[in-house]
C-alpha cells in the first residue's frame, strides 16, 4: 500500500487549518524523567519523546499494551495472533530486542530470548509511559539502541477513593478490574487487582495444509500495589509491585503432524521495586534504587504426557544515582548500576547468571541559546568484558519558536543467554552487538501546538546470528529514516498526526528487514462533548517482509505481507460524577491483515463496559 501522497496531503491540509485553532487552547509539555535520567519537559529534551498518560489510555479503548502501542509514531507491532499472543515492539527499524524496557525504574525481559512479553503486561495497571527514541547506551547500557520505553505503574494521586471498571466483548472477551488509591497526608497508596480473558480465535492460518483448528484463549490474572511517602527536607521513598499470572493458548507448530509441539503456556511477570530520594544539600540529590523481575514461562500441550518445558528468567537491579545543580545553567548526574540476571530452566544451559556494573556521568548545559548534553559509561560484563559508549546533543534556540538538535551517539547489545550458553548451537565467545547513530531534527512550539521533524541514520555491526554449527558475530543494518509529527487543537479536537519513514536494511544480504514497515501514517482524533467523550484512531501501515520454515521443503523462505490501515474508535458517557459508559469499534471496516506471516489478527470487535469512580473518602493533596 503507497502511502507517502496521502501522508503529505493530510499533513499539508492540517497546517493549512491549524490556524483555526485558537491561542488559549495551547497544548503543554508534560515531563519526563527517562531521557535524561533527571525530570525536565518534553520540550526541553533533546531526544525525540512520546508520553502516554493515564486519560489517553482510557480514552483511546485499547484493551492491550500492543493495541495501544500500534498507534506510537516510528512504533512497529508485530505479532502472533490477538490477546495474548507473542509480540514484537520495533523502534525506528531496530531490532525488538534493542529496545530497553523498564517498569517503574527496574528492567525487564527474558534472560534467555532477549524479548519483552508485551502482550502479558497488563493494561489496566498501567498509569504512563514514556517512549524515547535513539540510542541511550551511554546512560542505561545494554539494549538501548533504538531507544528505551519506560512504563510507571498505577500510583495514588488526589484523594483517596475506589473505583471498578467491567468490560465486555467480542470473542468472549472481558476485562473487570477494582482497586482503592489516592494520597492520605503526605503519603498515597495504591491497590488495584483483576483480570481480562477471551476465548480467542483460530490464531493460525492453514500453511501448507497445516492446520490446528480451534479457539486460542488468553487468561490473565494481575495485581498491583505501591506506597509512598516523602518529608519536608527532600527525602521520599516509594515501593511498587506488578504481577500478572495466566495462561495463553496457541497452535501446534509445523510440521508436528503428531501434535506433540506445546499450544499452551503459563506465564508469570513480576516487577518488585523501591526507591529512596535524599537530599543532603539544595544543590545534591541521591537516589537509591532496588528491584527485580520475572519473567517465567512454562510450554506444554494440553491433555498430553509430553513434559512441559520451562524458561524462568530472574533480573536484580540496584542503582546509585547523584545529580548535581551547578549553578542556573549546569548539572551533572553520575552513578553506578548493578544488574545480575539468572536462568532457571529444563533445558542444560552451560551458565545460568552473569552480572554487569555500569558507571555512568552525564553534564547538561543550558546557556542563552544553547543547550549542549554529553554523556559517557563504562559497562563490565562478566562475559565479554568492558564496553564503552557516549553521546552528545546540541540544541539550538532560532526563534523562541523553533529549536534546532543535533547529536551522536553509541550503544550496544549483549549477546542473550540463548545466543551465548543453549546447548548445541551457542557460542560463548561473542561480542555485543554494537551500533552509532547520528540525527538531526527541527521542532516548532507554538500557541496553537507543536510539530517537530527528525532524520536518522543508524549503523549496527556484530550482529548475531546463527551459522552452522553457532552463532557468530557476522551481521550488519544500516537504518535510515525521518519521522515527523504534529500536535494541535483544530474547533475543539484535539488532532495529531505521525508520518514514519524508514529503510531497515540487511546490508550483508540486501534486503529489507523482516516485520518492520517502511511507511506509516497515524492519526488520533480526540473530543469531549459535553458528558460525552470520543475518540478516533487510524493507523495506515506500509507493506513488510517476513521468513517461514517451509516444512515441505525445509528451507526458510521470505514473504511480503501487504499494507493495511485500521481504525478504531471509542466513546465515553459519564451518566453521573461516578459512574459512566464507554464503548470501543476496533478495526471498524473488518480489514483482513497480517503482522506476522501465517497468524490471524482480529476483524472488527466491540467492547462496552461501566466505570465506577467512588466518592472521595478523605481530603488528599
Amino acid at each position: 500500500m503507497r502511502i507517502t501522497h496521502r501522508a503529505g496531503a493530510a499533513l499539508l491540509l492540517l497546517g493549512c487549518a491549524v490556524g483555526a485553532a485558537r491561542a488559549d487552547e495551547l497544548i503543554t509539555s508534560p515531563i519526563v524523567v527517562t531521557a535524561t535520567r533527571t525530570a525536565e519537559t518534553a520540550d526541553q529534551t533533546l531526544s525525540s519523546v512520546t508520553v502516554i498518560t493515564r486519560t489517553d489510555i482510557r480514552r483511546s479503548g485499547a484493551v492491550t499494551l500492543p493495541q495501544l502501542l500500534r498507534q506510537v509514531n516510528g512504533l512497529d507491532v508485530a505479532s502472533s495472533g490477538p490477546l495474548g499472543k507473542q509480540t514484537s515492539v520495533f523502534l525506528r527499524g531496530t531490532d525488538s530486542n534493542d529496545v530497553l524496557v523498564m517498569i517503574d525504574g527496574v528492567r525487564i525481559g527474558s534472560v534467555t530470548s532477549g524479548g519483552v512479553s508485551w502482550e502479558l503486561l497488563p493494561l489496566s495497571e498501567i498509569q504512563r509511559i514514556e517512549i524515547v527514541r535513539g540510542p541511550h547506551s551511554s546512560l542505561y547500557g545494554s539494549s538501548a539502541v533504538g531507544g528505551v520505553i519506560q512504563i510507571f505503574t498505577r500510583k495514588g494521586r488526589g484523594p483517596l477513593r475506589a473505583g471498578a471498571d467491567v468490560t465486555y466483548g467480542s470473542h468472549e472477551t472481558y476485562q473487570a478490574f477494582g482497586g482503592v488509591s489516592g494520597s492520605v497526608g503526605r503519603g498515597w497508596i495504591n491497590l488495584r487487582g483483576g483480570g481480562l480473558g477471551t476465548e480467542g480465535i483460530n490464531v493460525s492460518r492453514p500453511v501448507l495444509g497445516f492446520n490446528e483448528p480451534d479457539r486460542d484463549g488468553y487468561y490473565n490474572d494481575s495485581f498491583t500495589a505501591g506506597a509512598g511517602y516523602h518529608w519536608d527536607n527532600g527525602t521520599a521513598v516509594r515501593v511498587n509491585a506488578l504481577r500478572a499470572t495466566g495462561t495463553t493458548r496457541y497452535d501446534d507448530t509445523p510440521p508436528s503432524s503428531f501434535y506433540t509441539s506445546p499450544n499452551a503456556d503459563r506465564f508469570l511477570q513480576e516487577v518488585v521495586g523501591g526507591l529512596v530520594r535524599l537530599q543532603p544539600t539544595e544543590a545534591w540529590t541521591v537516589r537509591l534504587r532496588a528491584g527485580r523481575s520475572l519473567d517465567d514461562r512454562t510450554s506444554f500441550r494440553e491433555g498430553s504426557a509430553v513434559a512441559p518445558s520451562r524458561f524462568d528468567s530472574e533480573r536484580i537491579t540496584a542503582s546509585w544515582q547523584n545529580e548535581f545543580a551547578v549553578g542556573r545553567h549546569q548539572s551533572i548526574t553520575a552513578g553506578i548500576d548493578y544488574l545480575d540476571d539468572r536462568v532457571d530452566s529444563t533445558t542444560h544451559y552451560d551458565r545460568t547468571s552473569r552480572y554487569d556494573v555500569g558507571a555512568f556521568a552525564q553534564y547538561q548545559l543550558r546557556l542563552g541559546r544553547n543547550d549542549l548534553l554529553g554523556s559517557l559509561r563504562l559497562d563490565h560484563d562478566e562475559q565479554f568484558g568492558n564496553h564503552t559508549t557516549g553521546s552528545i546533543a546540541w540544541g539550538y534556540r532560532l526563534t523562541r519558536a523553533l529549536h534546532a538538535t543535533a547529536s551522536y551517539g553509541t550503544a550496544f547489545r549483549a549477546p542473550t543467554f540463548n545466543d551465548l550458553y543453549y546447548p548445541g548451537y551457542s557460542n560463548p565467545n561473542l561480542r555485543p552487538e554494537t551500533s552509532d547513530t547520528v540525527e538531526v531534527g527541527l521542532r516548532g512550539n507554538h500557541p496553537w501546538g507543536r510539530w517537530h521533524v527528525d532524520a536518522y541514520r543508524t549503523g549496527v555491526r556484530d550482529l548475531i546470528q546463527f551459522v552452522y554449527p553457532a552463532t557468530q558475530n557476522i551481521g550488519r543494518t544500516t537504518i535510515r529514516g525521518v519521522e515527523a509529527g504534529v500536535d494541535t487543537r483544530i474547533r475543539g479536537w484535539k488532532v495529531q498526526l505521525g508520518l514514519a519513514l524508514t529503510r531497515p536494511h540487511d546490508d550483508i544480504k540486501g534486503t529489507t528487514l523482516i516485520r518492520r514497515t517502511e511507511r506509516s501514517f497515524k492519526v488520533a482524533l480526540d473530543r469531549g462533548f459535553g458528558r460525552a467523550h470520543v475518540h478516533v484512531d487510524w493507523a495506515v501501515e506500509g507493506r513488510r517482509f517476513d521468513t517461514f520454515f517451509n516444512p515441505v521443503t525445509f528451507q526458510s523462505e521470505r514473504v511480503r505481507l501487504s499494507g493495511y490501515g485500521l481504525v478504531d474508535a471509542s466513546l465515553e458517557y459519564a451518566l453521573t460524577p461516578n459512574w459512566s459508559l464507554h464503548a470501543a469499534v476496533d478495526n471498524l471496516f473488518d480489514r483482513g491483515y497480517q503482522t506476522m506471516f501465517g497468524y490471524n489478527q482480529l476483524g472488527r470487535t466491540v467492547f462496552v463496559g461501566v466505570r465506577y469512580r467512588g466518592t472521595p473518602w478523605g481530603g488528599g493533596v
